[in-house]
């Protein structure tokens, strides 16, 4: 089964919040070749636009989405701040998204405590195990699962993560 998250699945996800409803939020888009690179995020809620977060791509050479890393406006030190980190690992089967948050202590990003596993189970069923590291045996383990039926292939599965 093909995998969702392409290139082309990021920029429907830009194009669909650019069109949206939401009048809290505008969002700008840095894009090369059709491919999202950079987007931002800001806060029309009060009288001005603020900065309020940035996302970077990566992709593979397939096209892929590899990285998802997350940025947040700092307004103290006027800058943008990392916040999280999603990595896409993709098998035969389906693919696995972790998460890592920012650690401020060490300057980097932290190992990732909580995964999300995508399996292909047959055409348009998908199984997806969300899963966190335990802090004594620093294992993975499940936390919820759910079997989801997907009848026209257009949803995007890995955006649990916020």
């Amino acid at each position: 089964m093909e995998t969702i998250i392409t290139i082309a699945t990021v920029l429907s996800m830009y194009l669909g919040s650019v069109q949206s409803n939401n009048v809290n939020y505008c969002y700008n888009a840095d894009i090369e070749n059709g491919i999202v690179k950079n987007m931002y995020v800001y806060d029309t809620s009060s009288e001005s636009i603020a900065n309020k977060l940035r996302y970077e791509f990566s992709y593979d050479d397939e096209g892929r989405l590899t990285e998802k890393q997350a940025f947040k406006w700092n307004a103290l030190l006027r800058e943008y701040r990392p916040y999280y980190r999603l990595q896409f690992n993709y098998t035969c089967a389906g693919y696995e998204v972790t998460c890592s948050k920012w650690n401020k202590t060490d300057n980097d990003w932290s190992e990732a405590m909580e995964k999300s596993v995508y399996t292909f189970e047959m055409d348009n069923l998908v199984s997806v195990n969300h899963m966190r590291r335990s802090s004594e045996r620093r294992e993975f383990r499940t936390v919820d699962s759910v079997l989801m039926l997907n009848p026209t292939n257009d949803i995007i599965l890995a955006e649990a993560f916020h």
